[in-house]
């Protein structure tokens, strides 16, 4: 049963980090960031719902957890931004690449971050909406990591080319 199972799943234990999973990385910090400002407005838009209709309600408490809870993703953004980049990098070193490859993952290096300067200014413009207004200002690493997401993108991209680039192994072979 076991050994089914591992053989099965054998390709997923293959999975080399490349170069090519960045696009993923920029889409899913995107589109965290842009959900998290749309359950931050829609909880401000219910709270001031409850206050202008006149219901009472009891649990302003839990309404304030709710914000308390929102404003915690700020944090967790760094855990899977860490997270994210960490794993393709170690992947990345475990993976062997021929050479002439170099010249390839440069060039995808700058369409990359052409494509983070497209997400950065989407975001940018998305955060400074009249409907957002000034949303953004409770989650400081997720728009200072939004706004300099080229340069991060950078960044990575040249740890990833140095890790594939660079690995010192004496057992020959691609």
């Amino acid at each position: 049963m076991v050994l089914s199972f591992v053989s099965r799943n054998a390709s997923l234990l293959k999975r080399k980090g490349i170069i090519s999973e960045i696009p993923v990385i920029i889409v899913i910090l995107f589109a965290f960031s842009v959900i998290l400002l749309l359950m931050t407005r829609v909880l401000f838009d219910f709270r001031a719902g409850l206050e202008a209709s006149g219901i009472e309600y009891v649990n302003q408490s839990l309404i304030n957890s709710g914000f308390t809870a929102l404003t915690s993703f700020d944090t967790i953004f760094i855990f899977i931004l860490v997270g994210l980049l960490a794993t393709d990098v170690i992947l990345a070193y475990k993976a062997r690449a021929h050479p002439i490859m170099f010249i390839f993952f440069v060039m995808l290096t700058a369409v990359f971050m052409v494509i983070s300067v497209f997400f950065s200014n989407a975001f940018a413009a998305f955060g400074s909406t009249e409907q957002l207004g000034n949303m953004t200002v409770g989650y400081p690493v997720i728009t200072t990591v939004m706004s300099n997401l080229p340069l991060l993108i950078m960044g990575v991209c040249f740890l990833l080319i140095v890790a594939l680039f660079l690995n010192k192994r004496t057992d020959v072979g691609v």
